[in-house]
């Protein structure tokens, strides 16, 4: 498994959401029913991953094991967060807003579980 490609999957990945959050679902927050600022919020977090993940990438020489880590753990709380989200606003959330967040939390936890073997792989010193 190589770290520093996995640090950019979830870097491109992160500023994919930030993207898709942006422009895609509040320019048609109707057609997804989450409410603006709470995809606002959403965003602030992607992008503040993206950062760090990128950075870990390219500037974290060595270090990719902690950042694995860390991304892992932020990756996973992102989701506690949007599940949460997506409960406290199922009312107002369309059928596109739940198969969208449910398409994300998949592939963002299925990440996450990558990062974590690869940090496991890298502390068992292979």
């Amino acid at each position: 498994m190589n770290s520093k490609r996995i640090l950019l999957i979830d870097g491109i990945g992160a500023l994919a959401t930030s993207f898709l959050l942006v422009v895609v679902l509040i320019y048609f927050e109707s057609s997804i029913g989450m409410p603006r600022h709470v995809l606002c919020l959403l965003v602030i977090f992607a992008g503040i991953f993206a950062l760090y993940s990128l950075s870990g990438c390219f500037l974290g020489k060595g270090k990719w094991k902690n950042c694995l880590l860390i991304i892992a753990i932020l990756n996973l709380s992102y989701c506690l967060v949007s599940i949460g989200l997506v409960i406290y606003y199922f009312h107002l959330l369309t059928i596109l807003g739940v198969i969208y967040f449910s398409v994300e939390l998949i592939l963002i936890i299925s990440l996450a579980i990558a990062e974590l073997a690869a940090f496991n792989f890298l502390k068992k010193g292979f």
